[in-house]
């Protein structure tokens, strides 16, 4: 599998937990074989929305990312369903937030987190620093339909399992649910 397949499709499964040792879980990876895609990454998050949270009350996020130091931008949808998440790679990050302006949305919030990328099997394996949260892993497969989502649940577990991951800190929350409940 290449880069680009493990984040092609529509839906994501997603195991994230929290106050996660990132160096041991790091030697863990480099034991297990996995690829590393992304070292020394960071990330802009800018939540977008309309109205008075138009798209919140929908259980939707619209989400702008710029990736560096590669440069990319990507636009997220996710939601409504559970697992819904659709992404699409652009070009100019600032030219991307004036036209979302443009068409009506605003800032909600915007998130900045440290992250690296590996690839285990079909999963791949992100190790977020979001400050002020703390330290992270997420293990995610994206699938195309939902005929996929359960065999992806399995991978997904099974690979938590292999990480040596403590069920007693899945963190259920976004980071967007997570600065929300800083900021109220």
């Amino acid at each position: 599998m290449d880069a680009q397949e493990h984040f092609d499709g529509r839906y994501e499964v997603e195991e994230k937990f929290r106050d996660v040792n990132l160096a041991e879980l790091r030697q863990k990876l480099a034991e297990l074989g996995a690829k590393p895609f992304i070292e020394g990454g960071s990330e802009t998050d800018i939540y977008f929305d309309r109205g008075e949270g138009e798209l919140s009350a929908k259980n939707q996020a619209f989400v702008l990312r710029e990736l560096r130091p590669s440069g990319r931008v990507l636009i997220i949808s996710k939601g409504p369903e559970p697992d819904a998440c659709s992404a699409l790679e652009t070009k100019g990050f600032d030219q991307a937030v004036e036209l979302f302006e443009g068409l009506g949305y605003r800032e909600i919030r915007r998130l900045e987190k440290q992250r690296d990328v590996y690839f285990l099997g079909d999963c791949h394996i992100t190790l977020d620093d979001v400050a002020p949260f703390g330290q992270f892993a997420e293990v995610a497969i994206m699938v195309k339909t939902k005929m996929e989502l359960t065999a992806a649940r399995e991978k997904v577990r099974h690979t938590i399992g292999l990480l040596g991951l403590d069920h007693a800190t899945v963190e259920t929350r976004s980071y967007a649910d997570m600065f929300d409940e800083m900021t109220d």
